[in-house]
Parts: structure tokens; C-alpha cells; sequence
């Protein structure tokens, strides 16, 4: 199949499911991303999209794969995160060397001195394309928050955020998190794990996030002891 008549059929499918869920839908072209610009085009939507999109187009596509997340993404996200620890180095350098930094006087110097959000960062970077099994290793996410490592294993999921089990905007949920404790935002993503499983047993269907649930609880049960 050409990619003209994929295309097509993509904006078709995407159109119908609106349609048929009764909410807006915005105008759909080739640079159209629906994560970001269709209206509660969440998790649950997306891997419905693609079963819909497997059978117009007589391919298969795993379910647990979210095409519409572009790879390109993560490559541009990296090239900036190296971009900002080349900047970083270089302002370090820079005071260090106003401050007569040269001689003697122990460490801390340069980047190793950043402290925890600089260590963050650049573990983030191959979290991006660590293999989804090895999400749970603690000696394959060592420098992250377990925050960070949940957030990662959801959105790879077909599970919803937990700031839209609540109906919160991304900016109140972020927010929300800054206020509380590790531990209340721990319990939040857990419960949301939770509501997941009932609804996948309420609705009778294929629980194709086990294996991330399986993920999840594994890093809670690490973070906790």
C-alpha cells in the first residue's frame, strides 16, 4: 500500500472513532499529530485506532505499540538534552574559571558537581530506548526517580495518565505532584494501575497491559522496600 492511500485511511479511522465518540474533531493532515492535537485522543482511543487501522489496511499491528508516537520524537528530545548538558558544561567552566578555580581544592568541579537533576538528565536520555522488559531493572534506570521510570512504563502502556483518570490538565497534575509526597504520587499511579485491571475485568476484554502493570508494580515494590 502507498503511503498516500495509508495516510488517507489513517485520517479516516481517526475521524470515525470522533465521530462515533461524539467529540470534536480538528482538521486532519499528514503533519496532524493526535496525541497532541485530537481532542481525548488517549490511550485507550489510540489502541482502538490501530486494531481499526490493522483491519482496513489488512496488516497486523501489535496492540501494545503506539504508532502515533513518532520515533523522530525521541531522537529530537536527546539531540536537546545534549544540547542543554554541552551549555551546562560550558557555564560551569566558565564560573569555575572566574573564580580562580584552577588550583587545588577538591571535587565537585564541573558537571560532576551538578548534583541529582543533572544525573537525572542524562540518564533520561538512554531511558528512551532501554528495552521495555529492562524497565523494571534498578541497574537499568539507576539515576532516575522511580517517578520518572512509572511515567515512562504508563506511556508506553495503553494506560491512562492518572492526571486524566481525574480529569486534570497536564500542567494541574504536574503541579499536583510538586505539592505532595513521593508516596501520595506513588499510591495515585498505583491506583490508576488498579482502575485499569477492573475496567479490562469489567469489560470482559484483553488486558494487553498486563505485561506493563507486571513493570509497574515491580518498580513500586522496589521503591518501597
Amino acid at each position: 500500500m502507498d503511503p498516500a492511500t495509508l495516510k488517507e485511511k489513517l485520517i479516516a479511522v481517526i475521524g470515525q472513532i470522533q465521530t462515533n465518540s461524539g467529540l470534536e474533531c480538528p482538521p486532519l493532515t499528514g503533519a496532524t499529530k493526535p496525541v497532541e492535537n485530537v481532542p481525548k485522543f488517549d490511550s485507550k482511543v489510540w489502541a482502538a485506532a490501530t486494531t481499526i487501522l490493522a483491519t482496513e489496511i489488512g496488516k497486523a499491528i501489535p496492540n501494545d505499540v503506539n504508532i502515533f508516537v513518532d520515533e523522530t520524537t525521541k531522537l529530537q528530545l536527546t539531540r536537546d538534552m545534549t544540547e542543554l548538558e554541552f551549555s551546562l558544561g560550558a557555564f560551569m567552566s566558565e564560573g569555575k574559571g572566574k573564580r580562580g578555580g584552577g588550583g587545588g581544592g577538591g571535587g565537585g568541579g564541573g558537571l560532576d558537581g551538578a548534583g541529582s537533576e543533572y544525573r537525572a538528565l542524562r540518564a533520561l536520555r538512554p531511558l528512551l530506548f532501554l528495552e521495555t522488559p529492562r524497565l523494571a531493572e534498578p541497574s537499568a534506570t539507576a539515576g532516575l526517580p522511580p517517578l520518572v521510570v512509572l511515567h515512562h512504563i504508563v506511556v508506553r502502556a495503553p494506560i491512562p495518565l492518572p492526571h486524566t483518570l481525574h480529569g486534570w490538565q497536564a500542567a494541574e497534575y504536574v503541579r499536583w505532584i510538586e505539592e505532595h509526597s513521593e508516596e501520595e504520587a506513588l499510591t495515585l499511579i498505583d491506583g490508576g494501575l488498579t482502575h485499569w485491571e477492573k475496567t479490562c475485568e469489567a469489560e470482559d476484554t484483553h488486558d494487553s497491559a498486563a505485561g506493563y502493570v507486571v513493570l509497574a508494580r515491580s518498580v513500586l515494590a522496589n521503591t518501597r522496600g
